[in-house]
């Protein structure tokens, strides 16, 4: 049997990110953070890479997960840091 997961993205944005970077308050750093993720050469750190190891050394379906490749990794963190403004705006 085969499991189709689809992630939907409905954030609340658009944000002004270039206002919101400039900021000396914890939303700031939250961007910065993700920018320098999205900028790290390799791609995906080794924290990144011990935040997903369960998913690829002991969950079962684990056989049936592609490894990440760099752009992938770009796209999660895009849509992880989206998801997190809408978290800190309300």
């Amino acid at each position: 049997p085969w499991i189709w997961g689809d992630l939907v993205l409905d954030t609340r944005g658009p944000y002004d990110l270039e206002t919101l970077r400039q900021g000396n308050d914890f939303i700031a750093d939250v961007l910065h953070l993700y920018e320098n993720l999205d900028h790290a050469d390799p791609l995906p750190t080794p924290e990144l890479e011990e935040a997903v190891k369960p998913l690829f050394v002991s969950w079962q379906g684990r056989a049936s997960l592609d490894a990440i490749s760099p752009e992938e990794w770009k796209t999660l963190l895009r849509q992880a840091r989206n998801l997190t403004l809408d978290q800190l705006m309300e």
